[in-house]
């Protein structure tokens, strides 16, 4: 009789704990529609509880911030699924082929911006998208999207032979003032590894029209010398 009282407890056990699980699964599931359609909904108020619920659900989220980044219609949305996969740190390969993806294809200047956000936000992502930022950087109609770009590249760790020559390019070619000054700054930023930058700060020192361009290129050359 104790035998099968034990065994019967047992069993219960048993399906409780897998009630449970489907039940958890369930849950989750529910929480990730609610945020895709709160990301949909264009309600402020919706899409803000969207953005917390994302960082509290964390990774299973991404594919689905991955298809809407992809596929979705509204540019809006798309850059929503962008900002999504930046605060969950973009640590996934999969997410980011996807936002690399972005950046060349999307036609909205903004989901661009949103996706070189997403890819500065750690080292891992940055180096893994390096290409693509740094073709963005030297080809991207829109200047705002070429800053984040540079933004992106100057937390990159390493590649400084490739880094450095791009944001020498960026800060004598660009015919953005924006860029110029982000692209001075950022050689500033890097110290000694932008040793071979000094010629060029000197010459936007004595030859850019940008008179805060001038003013970055002089700090830029005192932190790095």
């Amino acid at each position: 009789m104790y035998r099968r009282y034990v065994t019967f407890l047992v069993v219960c056990v048993g399906i409780l704990c897998a009630c449970m699980s489907e039940c958890h699964a369930q849950t989750q599931d529910q929480r990730i529609r609610s945020v895709i359609d709160n990301l949909r909904s264009a309600q402020s108020g919706l899409v803000e509880k969207a953005r917390t619920e994302i960082k509290k659900i964390g990774t299973p989220v991404t594919p689905y911030l991955n298809q809407l980044l992809n596929n979705d219609k509204s540019s809006t949305v798309r850059r929503e699924a962008a900002l999504g996969l930046m605060r969950l740190g973009a640590t996934t390969k999969e997410a980011q082929t996807y936002l690399t993806n972005a950046l060349k294809r999307d036609n909205d200047s903004r989901v661009r911006i949103a996706v070189a956000q997403a890819l500065a936000h750690t080292n891992q992502a940055t180096n893994n998208a390096l290409p693509a930022l740094l073709d963005a950087l030297k080809h991207d109609k829109d200047g705002s999207v070429r800053r984040f770009c540079l933004y992106a590249i100057s937390f990159s760790l390493g590649n400084t032979g490739v880094i450095i020559p791009a944001m020498i390019d960026a800060m004598t070619l660009d015919k953005d003032a924006g860029v110029r000054r982000f692209a001075a700054q950022a050689l500033g930023w890097k110290g000694a590894e932008a040793q071979i930058g000094i010629p060029a700060l000197k010459e936007a020192i004595q030859k850019d029209k940008d008179g805060e361009v001038r003013m970055l290129a002089i700090d830029a050359v005192r932190a790095i010398s």
